[in-house]
């Protein structure tokens, strides 16, 4: 229990500077040609993540099934919602969804949301920043799962809504909205409408929330 605590104290470091990692212009041209920065070593053991963050649009493409293949713990999957925040990537957010979509074991997303959840617990007694920073990766996290096409729909269902974290964030509950709406392609959607109605209930304090969760379930 120690030693998870402790990764995860050394996680939420990462967290509150990433963004000082920029990867623009020079900056970003030197650091692609030589070794990866020390501490971020220690979080990304699997470089094909940083080859294929590293690479263009078209590239990512062919890459993604084959670098995916290559991740085997919650570790990889993290250090794909880091990147999924690197300065001067193009595209970060985007390749971090498509490369999690490739995920085919439902374990994957579990014992990260697990993770990001005692890493929120910490962040909640700490710095601002860092609970900034563990919104996005919860958006980006989520969004992956809704895309992940390989598990079957009803587990994505089940696990964005009882795995992920009941916040009063605005940014986790937009990113869940969203990702039921992307599954409402794949399944019935009256579980799709009770879901939502949790949003559009007098009882979400959060105004913008109930908003966006009407306008999700008007285009259903």
């Amino acid at each position: 229990m120690v030693k998870t605590v402790n990764k995860t104290i050394s996680t939420l470091s990462i967290l509150v500077d990433i963004e000082s990692k920029d990867f623009s212009s020079q900056s970003y041209s030197s650091q692609k040609t030589t070794s990866v920065d020390s501490r971020y070593q220690e979080s990304d053991p699997d470089l094909s993540i940083r080859e294929y963050f590293l690479a263009s649009q078209v590239q990512r493409a062919k890459q993604r099934k084959r670098v995916f293949q290559t991740i085997q713990s919650w570790q990889s999957v993290l250090a794909i919602l880091i990147w999924s925040k690197k300065r001067g990537i193009a595209d970060a957010y985007e390749g971090a969804v498509d490369l999690l979509a490739e995920c085919t074991e439902v374990h994957l997303f579990q014992e990260t949301a697990r993770y990001l959840e005692a890493s929120n617990l910490l962040a909640s007694r700490s710095e601002t920043q860092s609970l900034s920073n563990l919104d996005d990766f919860w958006e980006v996290l989520i969004q992956g799962v809704a895309c992940a096409a390989a598990i079957p729909v009803q587990e994505r269902f089940n696990l964005i809504l009882k795995l992920f974290p009941s916040s009063q964030r605005r940014a986790i509950k937009a990113a869940i909205i969203d990702a039921l709406v992307i599954l409402s392609d794949e399944m019935n959607i009256p579980p799709i409408r009770n879901s939502l109605g949790r949003f559009t209930s007098v009882r979400e304090p959060d105004l913008y929330i109930r908003n966006y969760a009407e306008e999700a379930l008007k285009n259903l």
